[in-house]
């Protein structure tokens, strides 16, 4: 269900340019996380609906002739929602921004991620790179993917300490397990092993036996 002011943003994009009120790319992005973007297209022909066709079913607004009217402003609005979300995915914000090591370093990194506060995109590349491309090879540089995640202050950054704690604790457990298993098979090649040379000795002594006699 979209919030209030998302509704807001999506009404207001309907509009004229000249009638529009300037919406930073700050309010789109908060009012649309990233994690409900997937469901963005849905969520805005929803709102136009219900608040300029008299909440119609698509069926119904095809019905009446008005689908071309619907779908321009349906294409409308999502173009300047996506045109805010890439501004700020371009340039960064002060706030909370990700790496994640490419396909090429996951043996190495096991997925994991690595978290920076900055005040830009371009500083937060500085931060990372002095951090970890000493520790890379360079075709694995080319392959770390750096984003913005979210707008934040120091205080709510220091709560992602949490969330790093989290992820590498995970991956810490999925190795010990690894460990665990391999120590197993471990136990069992060995017992294989004390087999293999018994029936060796065995077979010897057998050979042996039948020529004394």
């Amino acid at each position: 269900m979209p919030t209030d002011t998302a509704v807001a943003i999506i009404k207001e994009f309907t509009k004229s340019p000249s009638r529009q009120k300037k919406i930073s790319t700050e309010a789109i992005w908060k009012a649309f996380p990233k994690q409900q973007r997937g469901m963005l297209e849905s969520t805005v022909r929803e709102v136009i609906r219900k608040e300029q066709f008299n909440d119609m079913t698509d069926w119904q607004i095809n019905r009446s002739g008005r689908q071309a009217t619907y779908t321009r402003r349906t294409n409308k609005v999502l173009a300047l929602l996506h045109k805010g979300f890439n501004e700020i995915s371009e340039r960064g914000a002060v706030g909370m921004y990700s790496l994640e090591f490419g396909y090429y370093m996951r043996d190495h990194t096991l997925g994991t991620t690595a978290f920076a506060y900055a005040n830009s995109l371009a500083e937060a590349e500085k931060i990372f790179e002095t951090m970890y491309k000493p520790f890379c090879d360079e075709k694995w540089w080319r392959h770390v993917n750096i984003q913005f995640l979210d707008f934040a202050d120091k205080a709510e950054a220091l709560a992602t300490l949490s969330k790093i704690d989290s992820n590498y604790s995970r991956q810490t457990k999925s190795l010990s397990e690894r460990i665990g298993k391999l120590q197993e098979e471990i136990g069992t090649v060995e017992e294989q092993i004390k087999r293999v040379e018994t029936m060796k000795d065995a077979s010897v002594q057998l050979l042996l036996m039948t020529i004394d006699e």
